[in-house]
């Protein structure tokens, strides 16, 4: 916890916004440290430091211990992107306002995917099919996190 109380100080101080662009400007590391990508420059701790981008990357997927699998918080399906400023950060189809839990909503209610062309003709199959897989893992992620 002193890390996290650390590592909040530090992105107080530095008064950044996290994304610009849809690209993450801010990271930590695994000590606390903040990282900061600014200009399209490799990553620099707060310190004057350089990091590689690829070592820390806060918004990539990730693995849980239980078995959650966490997606890509960016593009977390090819068709299906994640904007912190677009649609309150939910998820949805590139290019739409369309969100994957709508249509994952309706799928479970029986729409099949080729339904679901017919509804939004803007979207294709396949990030439809995207949607649905995304917000299917959501929800496994969810269940193993209730029953730990």
């Amino acid at each position: 916890m002193p890390k996290v109380k650390r590592a909040l100080e530090q992105l107080r101080a530095l008064d950044l916004d996290l994304f610009e662009e849809g690209r993450s400007t801010v990271a930590v590391t695994s000590q606390g440290e903040v990282a900061v990508n600014l200009n399209a420059m490799a990553l620099r701790l707060s310190d004057g430091q350089y990091l590689d981008p690829e070592i820390v990357n806060i918004v990539g997927p990730f693995e849980g211990l239980e078995g959650a699998k966490g997606p890509d918080l960016l593009w977390p399906r090819p068709t299906v992107q994640i904007l912190p400023r677009k649609i309150s950060g939910a998820p949805h189809i590139a290019g739409t306002r369309l969100q994957t839990q709508s249509i994952y909503a309706l799928r479970d209610r029986g729409f099949s995917v080729e339904r679901l062309v017919g509804i939004y003709p803007f979207a294709s199959a396949d990030s439809l099919q995207d949607s649905i897989d995304l917000e299917q893992q959501l929800e496994r992620n969810a269940r193993l996190h209730r029953a730990a």
